[in-house]
């Protein structure tokens, strides 16, 4: 949706996507551990806020050289942030 709509502007459209709308999210990157801070990765982060829309998720871990068999294994896609850079010399990239 774009600025300033809401999933009313969409109809029944938005209703189709919310029961069906598989989300495949690429973790490409962990969250650093903090002493105390509860342990989180970014495919909970992202599942969290995207809640209430009625996505389910699946998550392939790139950066530990988990993939998707193919582009259709998802309807939608998410690539998650990351610490690592386009030139750092690692398999995943």
């Amino acid at each position: 949706m774009l600025a300033g709509e809401t999933a009313q502007s969409y109809g029944p459209l938005v209703s189709i996507f919310r029961c069906f709308m598989l989300i495949g999210i690429l973790q490409s990157g962990h969250f650093a551990q903090r002493d105390g801070a509860p342990l989180r990765d970014y495919s909970t982060l992202y599942a969290e806020m995207l809640s209430g829309y009625g996505f389910t998720f699946k998550t392939w871990s790139v950066v530990d050289m988990e993939f998707p068999d193919s582009v259709n294994d998802a309807d939608g896609w998410l690539i998650s942030g990351s610490k690592h850079g386009t030139y750092d010399d690692l398999p995943f990239i």
